[in-house]
């Protein structure tokens, strides 16, 4: 690859001028020889006021080791360092997420007289980022299908820590008396009043009004809890509304005073659905407990199909009580080799039976005829959307394993499940697939297909998060320990699914929650 590396006297200054990033040099003693106009509106500082000056200057405090002990001497040496992601600080001491691509600048005889950067604002990307994170986290807790307390504990924490919170409660209404019932707090406030009356205080306000509700300077209102007053000074309430009836509120409270603006808004509101959503599911996990086991293998398959060249192994074991939303199913591929399907759908009892029952009879359909896995998870998102939208949605794991002269290929789709483990026949295993978008929401989901090849020995393990979501001691089995445990069995599929539902009952002897386990082995 050839390397072009900018000549200073040969930059033409009006493009530097004109450059949309802030475009930086400096010399060998590190300090600011230029600074375009991008630079002046990223940073805040004229280029009077940094002429001459050391460009740790616009480096976040915790960062300037960073970039004076690695990246400029790196870059003066003659090295180009590429597009990285870091902090960067403006002239009023606030900071921004920033991508920064830094090269050396040499004059005519080919010696290094300074260097250049290129820095452009990510902060817009790493919030969007964040936003699909905090989403995917109340999602995970809707998935876990977790009793009422118990959800409202863990996706209180959740919340608390993704929005730094110094106090999350939720209220559930009791229509009977008009009062709302505090169900679950974290932070400030843990004393809470347990009943709260519809329009009295912060969140009897918010229900009553049915609509969000944010208040820069808490002194303004009326907040009952006495520790929650004296520690907030910002509140945001959203009211948890579930197909148009209101089921509670969700308020929050942060110990420093904080502008929302519409884009935390709207994510507070998403948050609020999730957790309505949730709820929801919560309730129909609870009617669901007089489900019978019949029902639950009903929705499984018979016995796994022989393939020539590979081995299959599966242990599936539903959480007691309930018919539970965690399925799996492997069928001869149209092009040869299988089809092998693990799901999980949010929710249990007849929603859940409904939706694992269409999802497998629509796989089926789907294997008969060629497709890539992509298409075949859009076209099973597009079924279940034109379903009741009352059901729940899901997350799914699709492969293809198709044999080959020395071993097999296999093709991996995730649509908001969690990433198989590839073990390998010596023993290695490691995570694999790109996370997509999980079933049943959007109409436009978004898919990658991760494509490895497999030799004699190689195995996939597919899974549901019951496998690495139970907690002892309130250390969750986690993916870490599931890898050891595997590679520990490498080498044969049943061995592998034995081993790890055993070490997952050790670890939690009565699981919540439904527990499937897939392992396809290349002969």
């Amino acid at each position: 690859m050839t390397t072009i590396e900018p000549v200073i006297d040969d930059a033409p200054a009006e493009i530097v001028s004109a450059a949309g990033d802030a475009i930086i040099t400096i010399d060998r003693q590190a300090q600011i020889t230029s600074w375009n106009p991008s630079a002046e509106r990223l940073f805040g500082w004229s280029w009077e006021e940094v002429a001459g000056r050391p460009v740790d200057l616009i480096a976040a405090e915790d960062r300037r080791s960073e970039l004076m002990s690695l990246v400029v001497p790196k870059v003066l040496a003659g090295e180009t360092v590429a597009t990285y992601d870091t902090v960067r600080r403006r002239k009023d001491g606030s900071t921004f997420d920033a991508s920064v691509t830094a090269f050396p600048l040499r004059d005519r005889s080919g010696e290094v007289i300074g260097a250049a950067s290129i820095t452009r604002d990510i902060s817009e990307r790493i919030r969007l980022r964040t936003q699909r994170e905090i989403l995917q986290r109340i999602t995970d807790a809707a998935l876990a299908h977790l009793d009422t307390g118990s959800l409202l504990h863990e996706l209180t924490t959740r919340l608390a820590d993704a929005f730094q919170f110094n106090h999350v409660a939720v209220t559930l209404l009791d229509r009977s008396r008009d009062v709302l019932v505090v169900r679950a707090v974290v932070g400030a406030g843990s004393a809470s009043p347990s009943e709260i009356p519809l329009g009295a205080g912060f969140a009897g306000r918010v229900a009553a009004q049915r609509r969000p509700l944010v208040v820069e300077d808490a002194a303004t209102v009326e907040i009952i809890d006495p520790e929650v007053r004296a520690a907030a000074r910002s509140l945001v309430g959203i009211p948890l509304i579930s197909r148009g009836e209101l089921l509670g509120v969700l308020a929050a409270a942060t110990a420093t005073r904080r502008r929302f603006g519409q884009d935390d808004l709207a994510l507070l509101r998403l948050a609020g659905d999730r957790l309505a959503l949730a709820l929801d599911h919560a309730s129909a996990f609870e009617q669901a407990q007089r489900d019978n086991l019949l029902l639950q293998r009903s929705l499984l398959p018979d016995g796994l199909p022989e393939i020539a060249g590979i081995d299959l192994a599966v242990r599936y074991r539903p959480a007691a009580g309930h018919v539970g939303g965690d399925f799996y199913d492997v069928v001869p591929a149209a092009a040869g080799g299988l089809l092998a399907f693990i799901g999980d759908v949010c929710g249990n009892g007849i929603p859940a039976a409904a939706m694992t029952g269409m999802a497998r009879h629509t796989l089926r359909a789907l294997a008969m005829r060629p497709a890539t896995p992509a298409r075949i998870v859009r076209e099973l998102n597009a079924a279940i959307l034109r379903l009741d939208s009352r059901l729940p949605f899901m997350t799914a794991a699709l492969a293809t394993v198709t044999p080959t002269v020395d071993g097999a290929q296999l093709a991996l789709v995730l649509a908001g499940h969690p990433q198989p483990l590839l073990v390998r026949m010596d023993g290695s295993a490691e995570a694999i697939g790109r996370f997509g978008t999980l079933l049943g929401v959007y109409r436009q989901v978004e898919l990658h297909t991760v494509r490895t090849d497999l030799q004699p020995g190689d195995a996939i393990l597919l899974y549901t998060d019951g496998v690495t979501e139970p907690r002892s001691a309130g250390e969750q089995f986690g993916e870490q320990r599931l890898g050891e445990v595997a590679s520990a069995a490498a080498g044969d599929a049943g061995r592998i699914v034995e081993a790890v539902e055993r070490a997952v009952l050790e670890h939690q002897a009565n699981p919540r929650d439904d527990l499937a386990l897939l392992c396809i082995r290349v002969r």
